[in-house]
């Protein structure tokens, strides 16, 4: 189907790591359209699947195919999110992820430790990455943008998801179904 001419673009983003794939799965869940290749099939670090689209890689070089996205949604990292068209309508939800939890869950899924020094030095690229991310937006005046936090989508899921429901209208979200594909077990790494 062909999406209306004024249908906005709908992108999760976030660091990696940061719940991106859930909100993917959240989304599709309660009935909105993912654009995704499947090509990165699910694996230990994420069983339910990536929901990634092989073209979002190529954004800074290319970005044909964004108008056939409208009216989708699509997982955009935050480091990519500056290359899109300031005169694209599009809607964000961006993830945010304790900084720690982010740097833990990419060392177990690299199979790698991170020395401390390292790590203070990732964590600080990230701080400022996921901030360009928040400034970009302040830049487009025909975005929208909503900031969830990985930690309150698990353990509170019914406020997200109401939160959610009100940046997406019109879009009839079947919230139960959304409800239902959160799984607490899947939040590792978990800082207290």
């Amino acid at each position: 189907m062909k999406p209306e001419p004024d249908s906005p673009l709908t992108i999760v983003s976030g660091l990696p790591r940061s719940g991106t794939s859930l909100m993917m799965q959240l989304l599709a869940a309660g009935g909105l359209e993912p654009l995704t290749d499947q090509l990165r099939t699910p694996d230990q670090s994420n069983p339910r699947g990536y929901f990634e689209y092989e073209p979002v890689k190529s954004l800074a070089r290319d970005q044909s195919w964004l108008p056939e996205a409208r009216g989708k949604v699509v997982k955009i990292i935050v480091q990519l999110l500056a290359y899109l068209p300031p005169e694209l309508p599009v809607r964000t939800i961006l993830l945010e992820r304790d900084l720690d939890e982010v740097l833990a869950s990419q060392a177990k899924m690299l199979n790698k430790s991170i020395p401390p020094a390292q790590w203070q030095t990732l964590k600080e690229t990230f701080r400022k990455h996921w901030e360009q991310a928040r400034q970009t937006f302040s830049l487009r005046p025909e975005s929208s943008l909503i900031v969830v936090n990985y930690r309150e989508l698990v353990t509170s899921p019914e406020t997200v998801i109401e939160r959610l429901a009100r940046f997406l209208a019109p879009a009839d979200l079947r919230r139960e179904k959304m409800l239902a594909a959160i799984d607490p077990a899947l939040y590792r790494n978990r800082v207290n």
